[in-house]
């Protein structure tokens, strides 16, 4: 499989690399730390020695990028057969009285607006597979009330229903669409967000890794269109 991760330089979405390696011949990390890249790389090439892997420094929520990107991946690779959305930008809580018009804007710039730019560019690379697979990851916050987190919580409802609307309308080119929508993950995030928490008694990142590699595989080739909670 080959398999492109945004967000891949930490969290879950280092995670997901260092789980979905085991079934991949090519993998591309992309983030905006090279450094970061280049240690989940080392991390994790032993898992499949056998795996291609490559890193790309980018903004996905830049056109020029995510075109570059693409551009890259097409002559290297051929196609893709699975993409999974996880880059992300979250603050700790705050009132929407105190929530800047910037913030606002950049939180919907990185958790939406980003994961548009991908899934338009990668469809021509994506039809070439026998079973394309899209994994776009949002969070509980999009699908229940979050009090203190308005920006983030919008931002991750508009996932859900791009993803859904996505299930749709990318059934004539055969590629599964899905929302991951995982609850309170041991991240250094969530450290940022929750400093106070007892990271020990919250989900670790490769539960959500976990679910994502079924989700691509060839076993759930059946399912899409869905939203999958993932939480304690």
């Amino acid at each position: 499989m080959r398999i492109l991760i945004t967000g891949a330089s930490k969290g879950i979405g280092a995670a997901i690399a260092a789980e979905v390696i085991k079934d991949a011949t090519a993998l591309i990390l992309v983030a905006r730390s090279k450094d970061l890249l280049s240690d989940v790389k080392e991390e994790i090439q032993g898992v499949n020695q056998q795996c291609d892997i490559t890193t790309h420094v980018c903004d996905v929520a830049e056109e020029s990028d995510v075109d570059k990107l693409m551009q890259d991946v097409e002559t290297k690779h051929g196609g893709l057969d699975a993409l999974v959305n996880c880059a992300g930008f979250a603050i700790p809580a705050t009132s929407v009285q105190e929530t800047t018009p910037e913030i606002w804007k950049e939180m919907f710039r990185v958790n939406v607006f980003s994961a548009y730019l991908m899934v338009r560019s990668s469809i021509p690379l994506l039809s070439s597979s026998s079973n394309p697979c899209i994994v776009n990851i949002g969070s509980t916050a999009g699908i229940s009330a979050r009090p203190g987190w308005s920006a983030y919580a919008a931002s991750k409802a508009a996932m859900v229903n791009f993803s859904n609307t996505m299930a749709e309308e990318l059934k004539p080119y055969g590629i599964r669409v899905h929302c991951l929508a995982p609850g309170r993950t041991a991240t250094e995030l969530r450290k940022v967000l929750a400093p106070d928490e007892d990271q020990s008694t919250i989900m670790q990142p490769d539960a959500v890794a976990r679910v994502t590699r079924f989700l691509i595989g060839p076993d759930a080739d059946v399912i899409s269109g869905q939203t999958i909670q993932v939480r304690l």
